[in-house]
């Protein structure tokens, strides 16, 4: 598949509906950025700024920027934030000088890139020394990633998030070993999102019991995050560029 056909994929994907309980669940990973983000300056680099309100977790004020390969998307989230600057641009060929930004987030992307190293190689290029980069990624071990697999193993094919085009889901220790190979060192780990799927498409839990399980739940999802970091549906990653690293490698 060619980035042409992903393009043509967002730009649709990015005009669907969201059910309530992905609605509450967006919110929360909000939240969660947003405390993060806000102990960090600089300048700011958003990968996949998309249409579903990723630039909420944007500090007030910070210097930002959003890419996302969805013209659709861009528009959408320039409407919704237009204080920020936008640019339609492939993670994979970023269209910044090196050293360019304090801090990088990378929320839901990363696994629907063809190329993911490739991308985590530009993200070190832009980052400066002691750049921080924020990324969250959907993790094999976990509920999720034990439907994922029985489905798989049951049905004989494999099923994707919304029906994504690419849905490469990794594992903690396989990230490690990305991160390492681009340069980065891991300095924290937060899981996230520690209940069972409610199903899929036609066959998810309505709204009106899903929400009543999440919110009375809720508590100790969040007492989970930092506990069981590497056990959550999505991992949740902030890494250096370590000030010298550019020299090591010339």
């Amino acid at each position: 598949m060619s980035l042409s056909t992903d393009i043509q994929f967002y730009e649709r994907w990015h005009r669907r509906d969201l059910l309530k309980q992905d609605q509450l669940a967006l919110q929360e990973r909000q939240l969660l950025l947003q405390e993060i983000l806000a102990t960090m300056d600089g300048p700011l680099l958003v990968i996949g700024c998309g249409s579903a309100g990723e630039m909420a977790s944007v500090p007030i004020g910070a210097r930002t920027v959003g890419i996302d390969i969805s013209l659709v998307a861009v528009q959408q989230t320039r409407a919704q934030s237009p204080q920020h600057l936008y640019v339609v641009a492939d993670a994979m060929q970023l269209p910044f000088s090196s050293a360019h930004f304090d801090t990088l987030l990378c929320s839901e992307v990363i696994e629907h890139l063809r190329e993911p190293e490739r991308a985590l190689a530009n993200f070190e290029r832009v980052l400066k020394r002691n750049g921080r980069l924020v990324l969250t990624t959907p993790n094999w071990i976990s509920f999720y990633g034990f439907a994922r697999a029985l489905g798989r193993l049951f049905l004989r094919r494999d099923f994707t998030s919304a029906d994504q085009l690419h849905d490469d889901w990794t594992t903690p220790r396989h990230l490690q070993g990305q991160l390492d190979r681009a340069g980065f060192e891991p300095q924290r780990w937060l899981g996230f999102w520690f209940f069972p799927p409610f199903g899929k498409g036609r066959m998810r839990l309505p709204d009106s019991l899903a929400l009543p399980l999440l919110n009375t739940f809720m508590p100790l999802e969040r007492w989970l995050r930092p506990r069981l970091s590497k056990l959550g549906h999505v991992i949740c990653v902030i890494a250096v560029k370590p000030k010298g690293s550019d020299e090591s490698r010339n």
